[in-house]
């Protein structure tokens, strides 16, 4: 594995980052953010989970990742995927190209709208909530389809996004507490 460039990756961040993230809502969110943040950074988002992130993380090009800690693949040992994100967190090399949700990204999704942070054990904890804050008729979590997305997302705009930063820096920053993320760390990073 090559060696990373720290006065590359801070001179490059600015252009262009490589963005793994574990599903559609989080592709669609951060496609809908584009329009809120003023930023010249250019997003190449793409879903991927932390292996794929450990093979590419040392091409020319910066990549950051945003994890789920619930998001374990079928087949996938669990304990595997505690010590993968574990060494992601907390190595010198990764962690600050490493941002978390714990549960799920619904718990910085909901810290748009309100102050969330109760723990959540499985999809079915934020179902409640994703459809009281957010309008929505269905189960979130066995219904993100489009149109749930859309109308998840047309309650996100500037203020909602300031408050979400806001309200992420009070949840712990212990990806295995919950609830916890480093969200307003990521939002820190790509600003300009």
């Amino acid at each position: 594995m090559g060696k990373l460039k720290s006065r590359k990756m801070k001179r490059k961040l600015r252009n262009k980052v490589v963005l793994y993230v574990d599903g559609d809502v989080e592709i669609d969110y951060f496609r809908h953010i584009g329009i809120c943040e003023n930023s010249s950074l250019k997003l190449d988002i793409k879903k991927g989970d932390e292996n794929k992130f450990f093979k590419e993380i040392y091409d020319e090009i910066p990549h950051m990742i945003i994890l789920d800690i619930d998001a374990v693949t079928v087949g996938q040992d669990p304990k595997k995927r505690y010590e993968n994100i574990k060494s992601l967190v907390e190595d010198h090399k990764t962690k600050d190209m490493t941002f978390f949700n714990n549960y799920s990204f619904e718990t910085f999704l909901l810290n748009h709208v309100c102050k969330f942070t109760k723990p959540i054990y499985n999809s079915q904890d934020y179902d409640k909530h994703m459809r009281k804050h957010f309008d929505l008729k269905d189960s979130w979590s066995n219904k993100k389809n489009q149109a749930s997305r859309n109308k998840m997302l047309s309650k996100i705009d500037e203020e909602a996004l300031g408050n979400a930063k806001i309200r992420s820096k009070n949840l712990s920053n212990n990806c295995f507490r919950n609830p916890s993320s480093n969200m307003d760390s990521f939002f820190e990073k790509i600003k300009t």
